[in-house]
């Protein structure tokens, strides 16, 4: 009930900043000074379509069910975009996720190779020592 008072409200704002402001015997607004002499017209005037005089829906309009299915279906395009942008981050996490282990793997392979050739030169200078030192 709330929301549809506000969803009312808000057509009657936007009709009444969108209606001219040049009404009755007014001159017309040239300048702010003249606008805001003008006699704007009766609230009846801004009544949506379909309302009657006590705010009760004639039956004319479904303006409320509207408001409700339009919302309900920007709530949903909201709902759909943040899945989608939940599934991009996660892929865009799991693909950093999997760079980073097949770089820990390459990594780990660079340091066991230059261990074993590390060992393997250790070795030979430790042969060419005992070489020399029985020379």
């Amino acid at each position: 009930m709330r929301f549809s008072i506000a969803c009312t409200i808000a057509v009657l704002l936007q009709t009444a900043l969108t209606a001219p402001l040049n009404l009755g015997n007014s001159p017309p607004t040239t300048s702010p000074e003249a606008s805001t002499d003008t006699i704007l017209p009766s609230h009846n005037v801004y009544r949506p379509p379909g309302l009657d005089k006590r705010g009760r829906r004639s039956g004319l309009d479904d303006f409320g069910r509207q408001c409700r299915q339009k919302v309900a279906g920007g709530v949903a395009w909201l709902r759909n975009a943040g899945a989608d942008l939940t599934k991009s981050c996660r892929k865009g996490v799991n693909e950093v996720n999997a760079s980073a282990q097949k770089a820990n793997i390459d990594l780990t392979k660079h340091v066991k190779n230059s261990a074993a050739d590390l060992d393997a030169a250790k070795k030979k200078a430790t042969a060419q020592v005992k070489k020399f030192r029985q020379q």
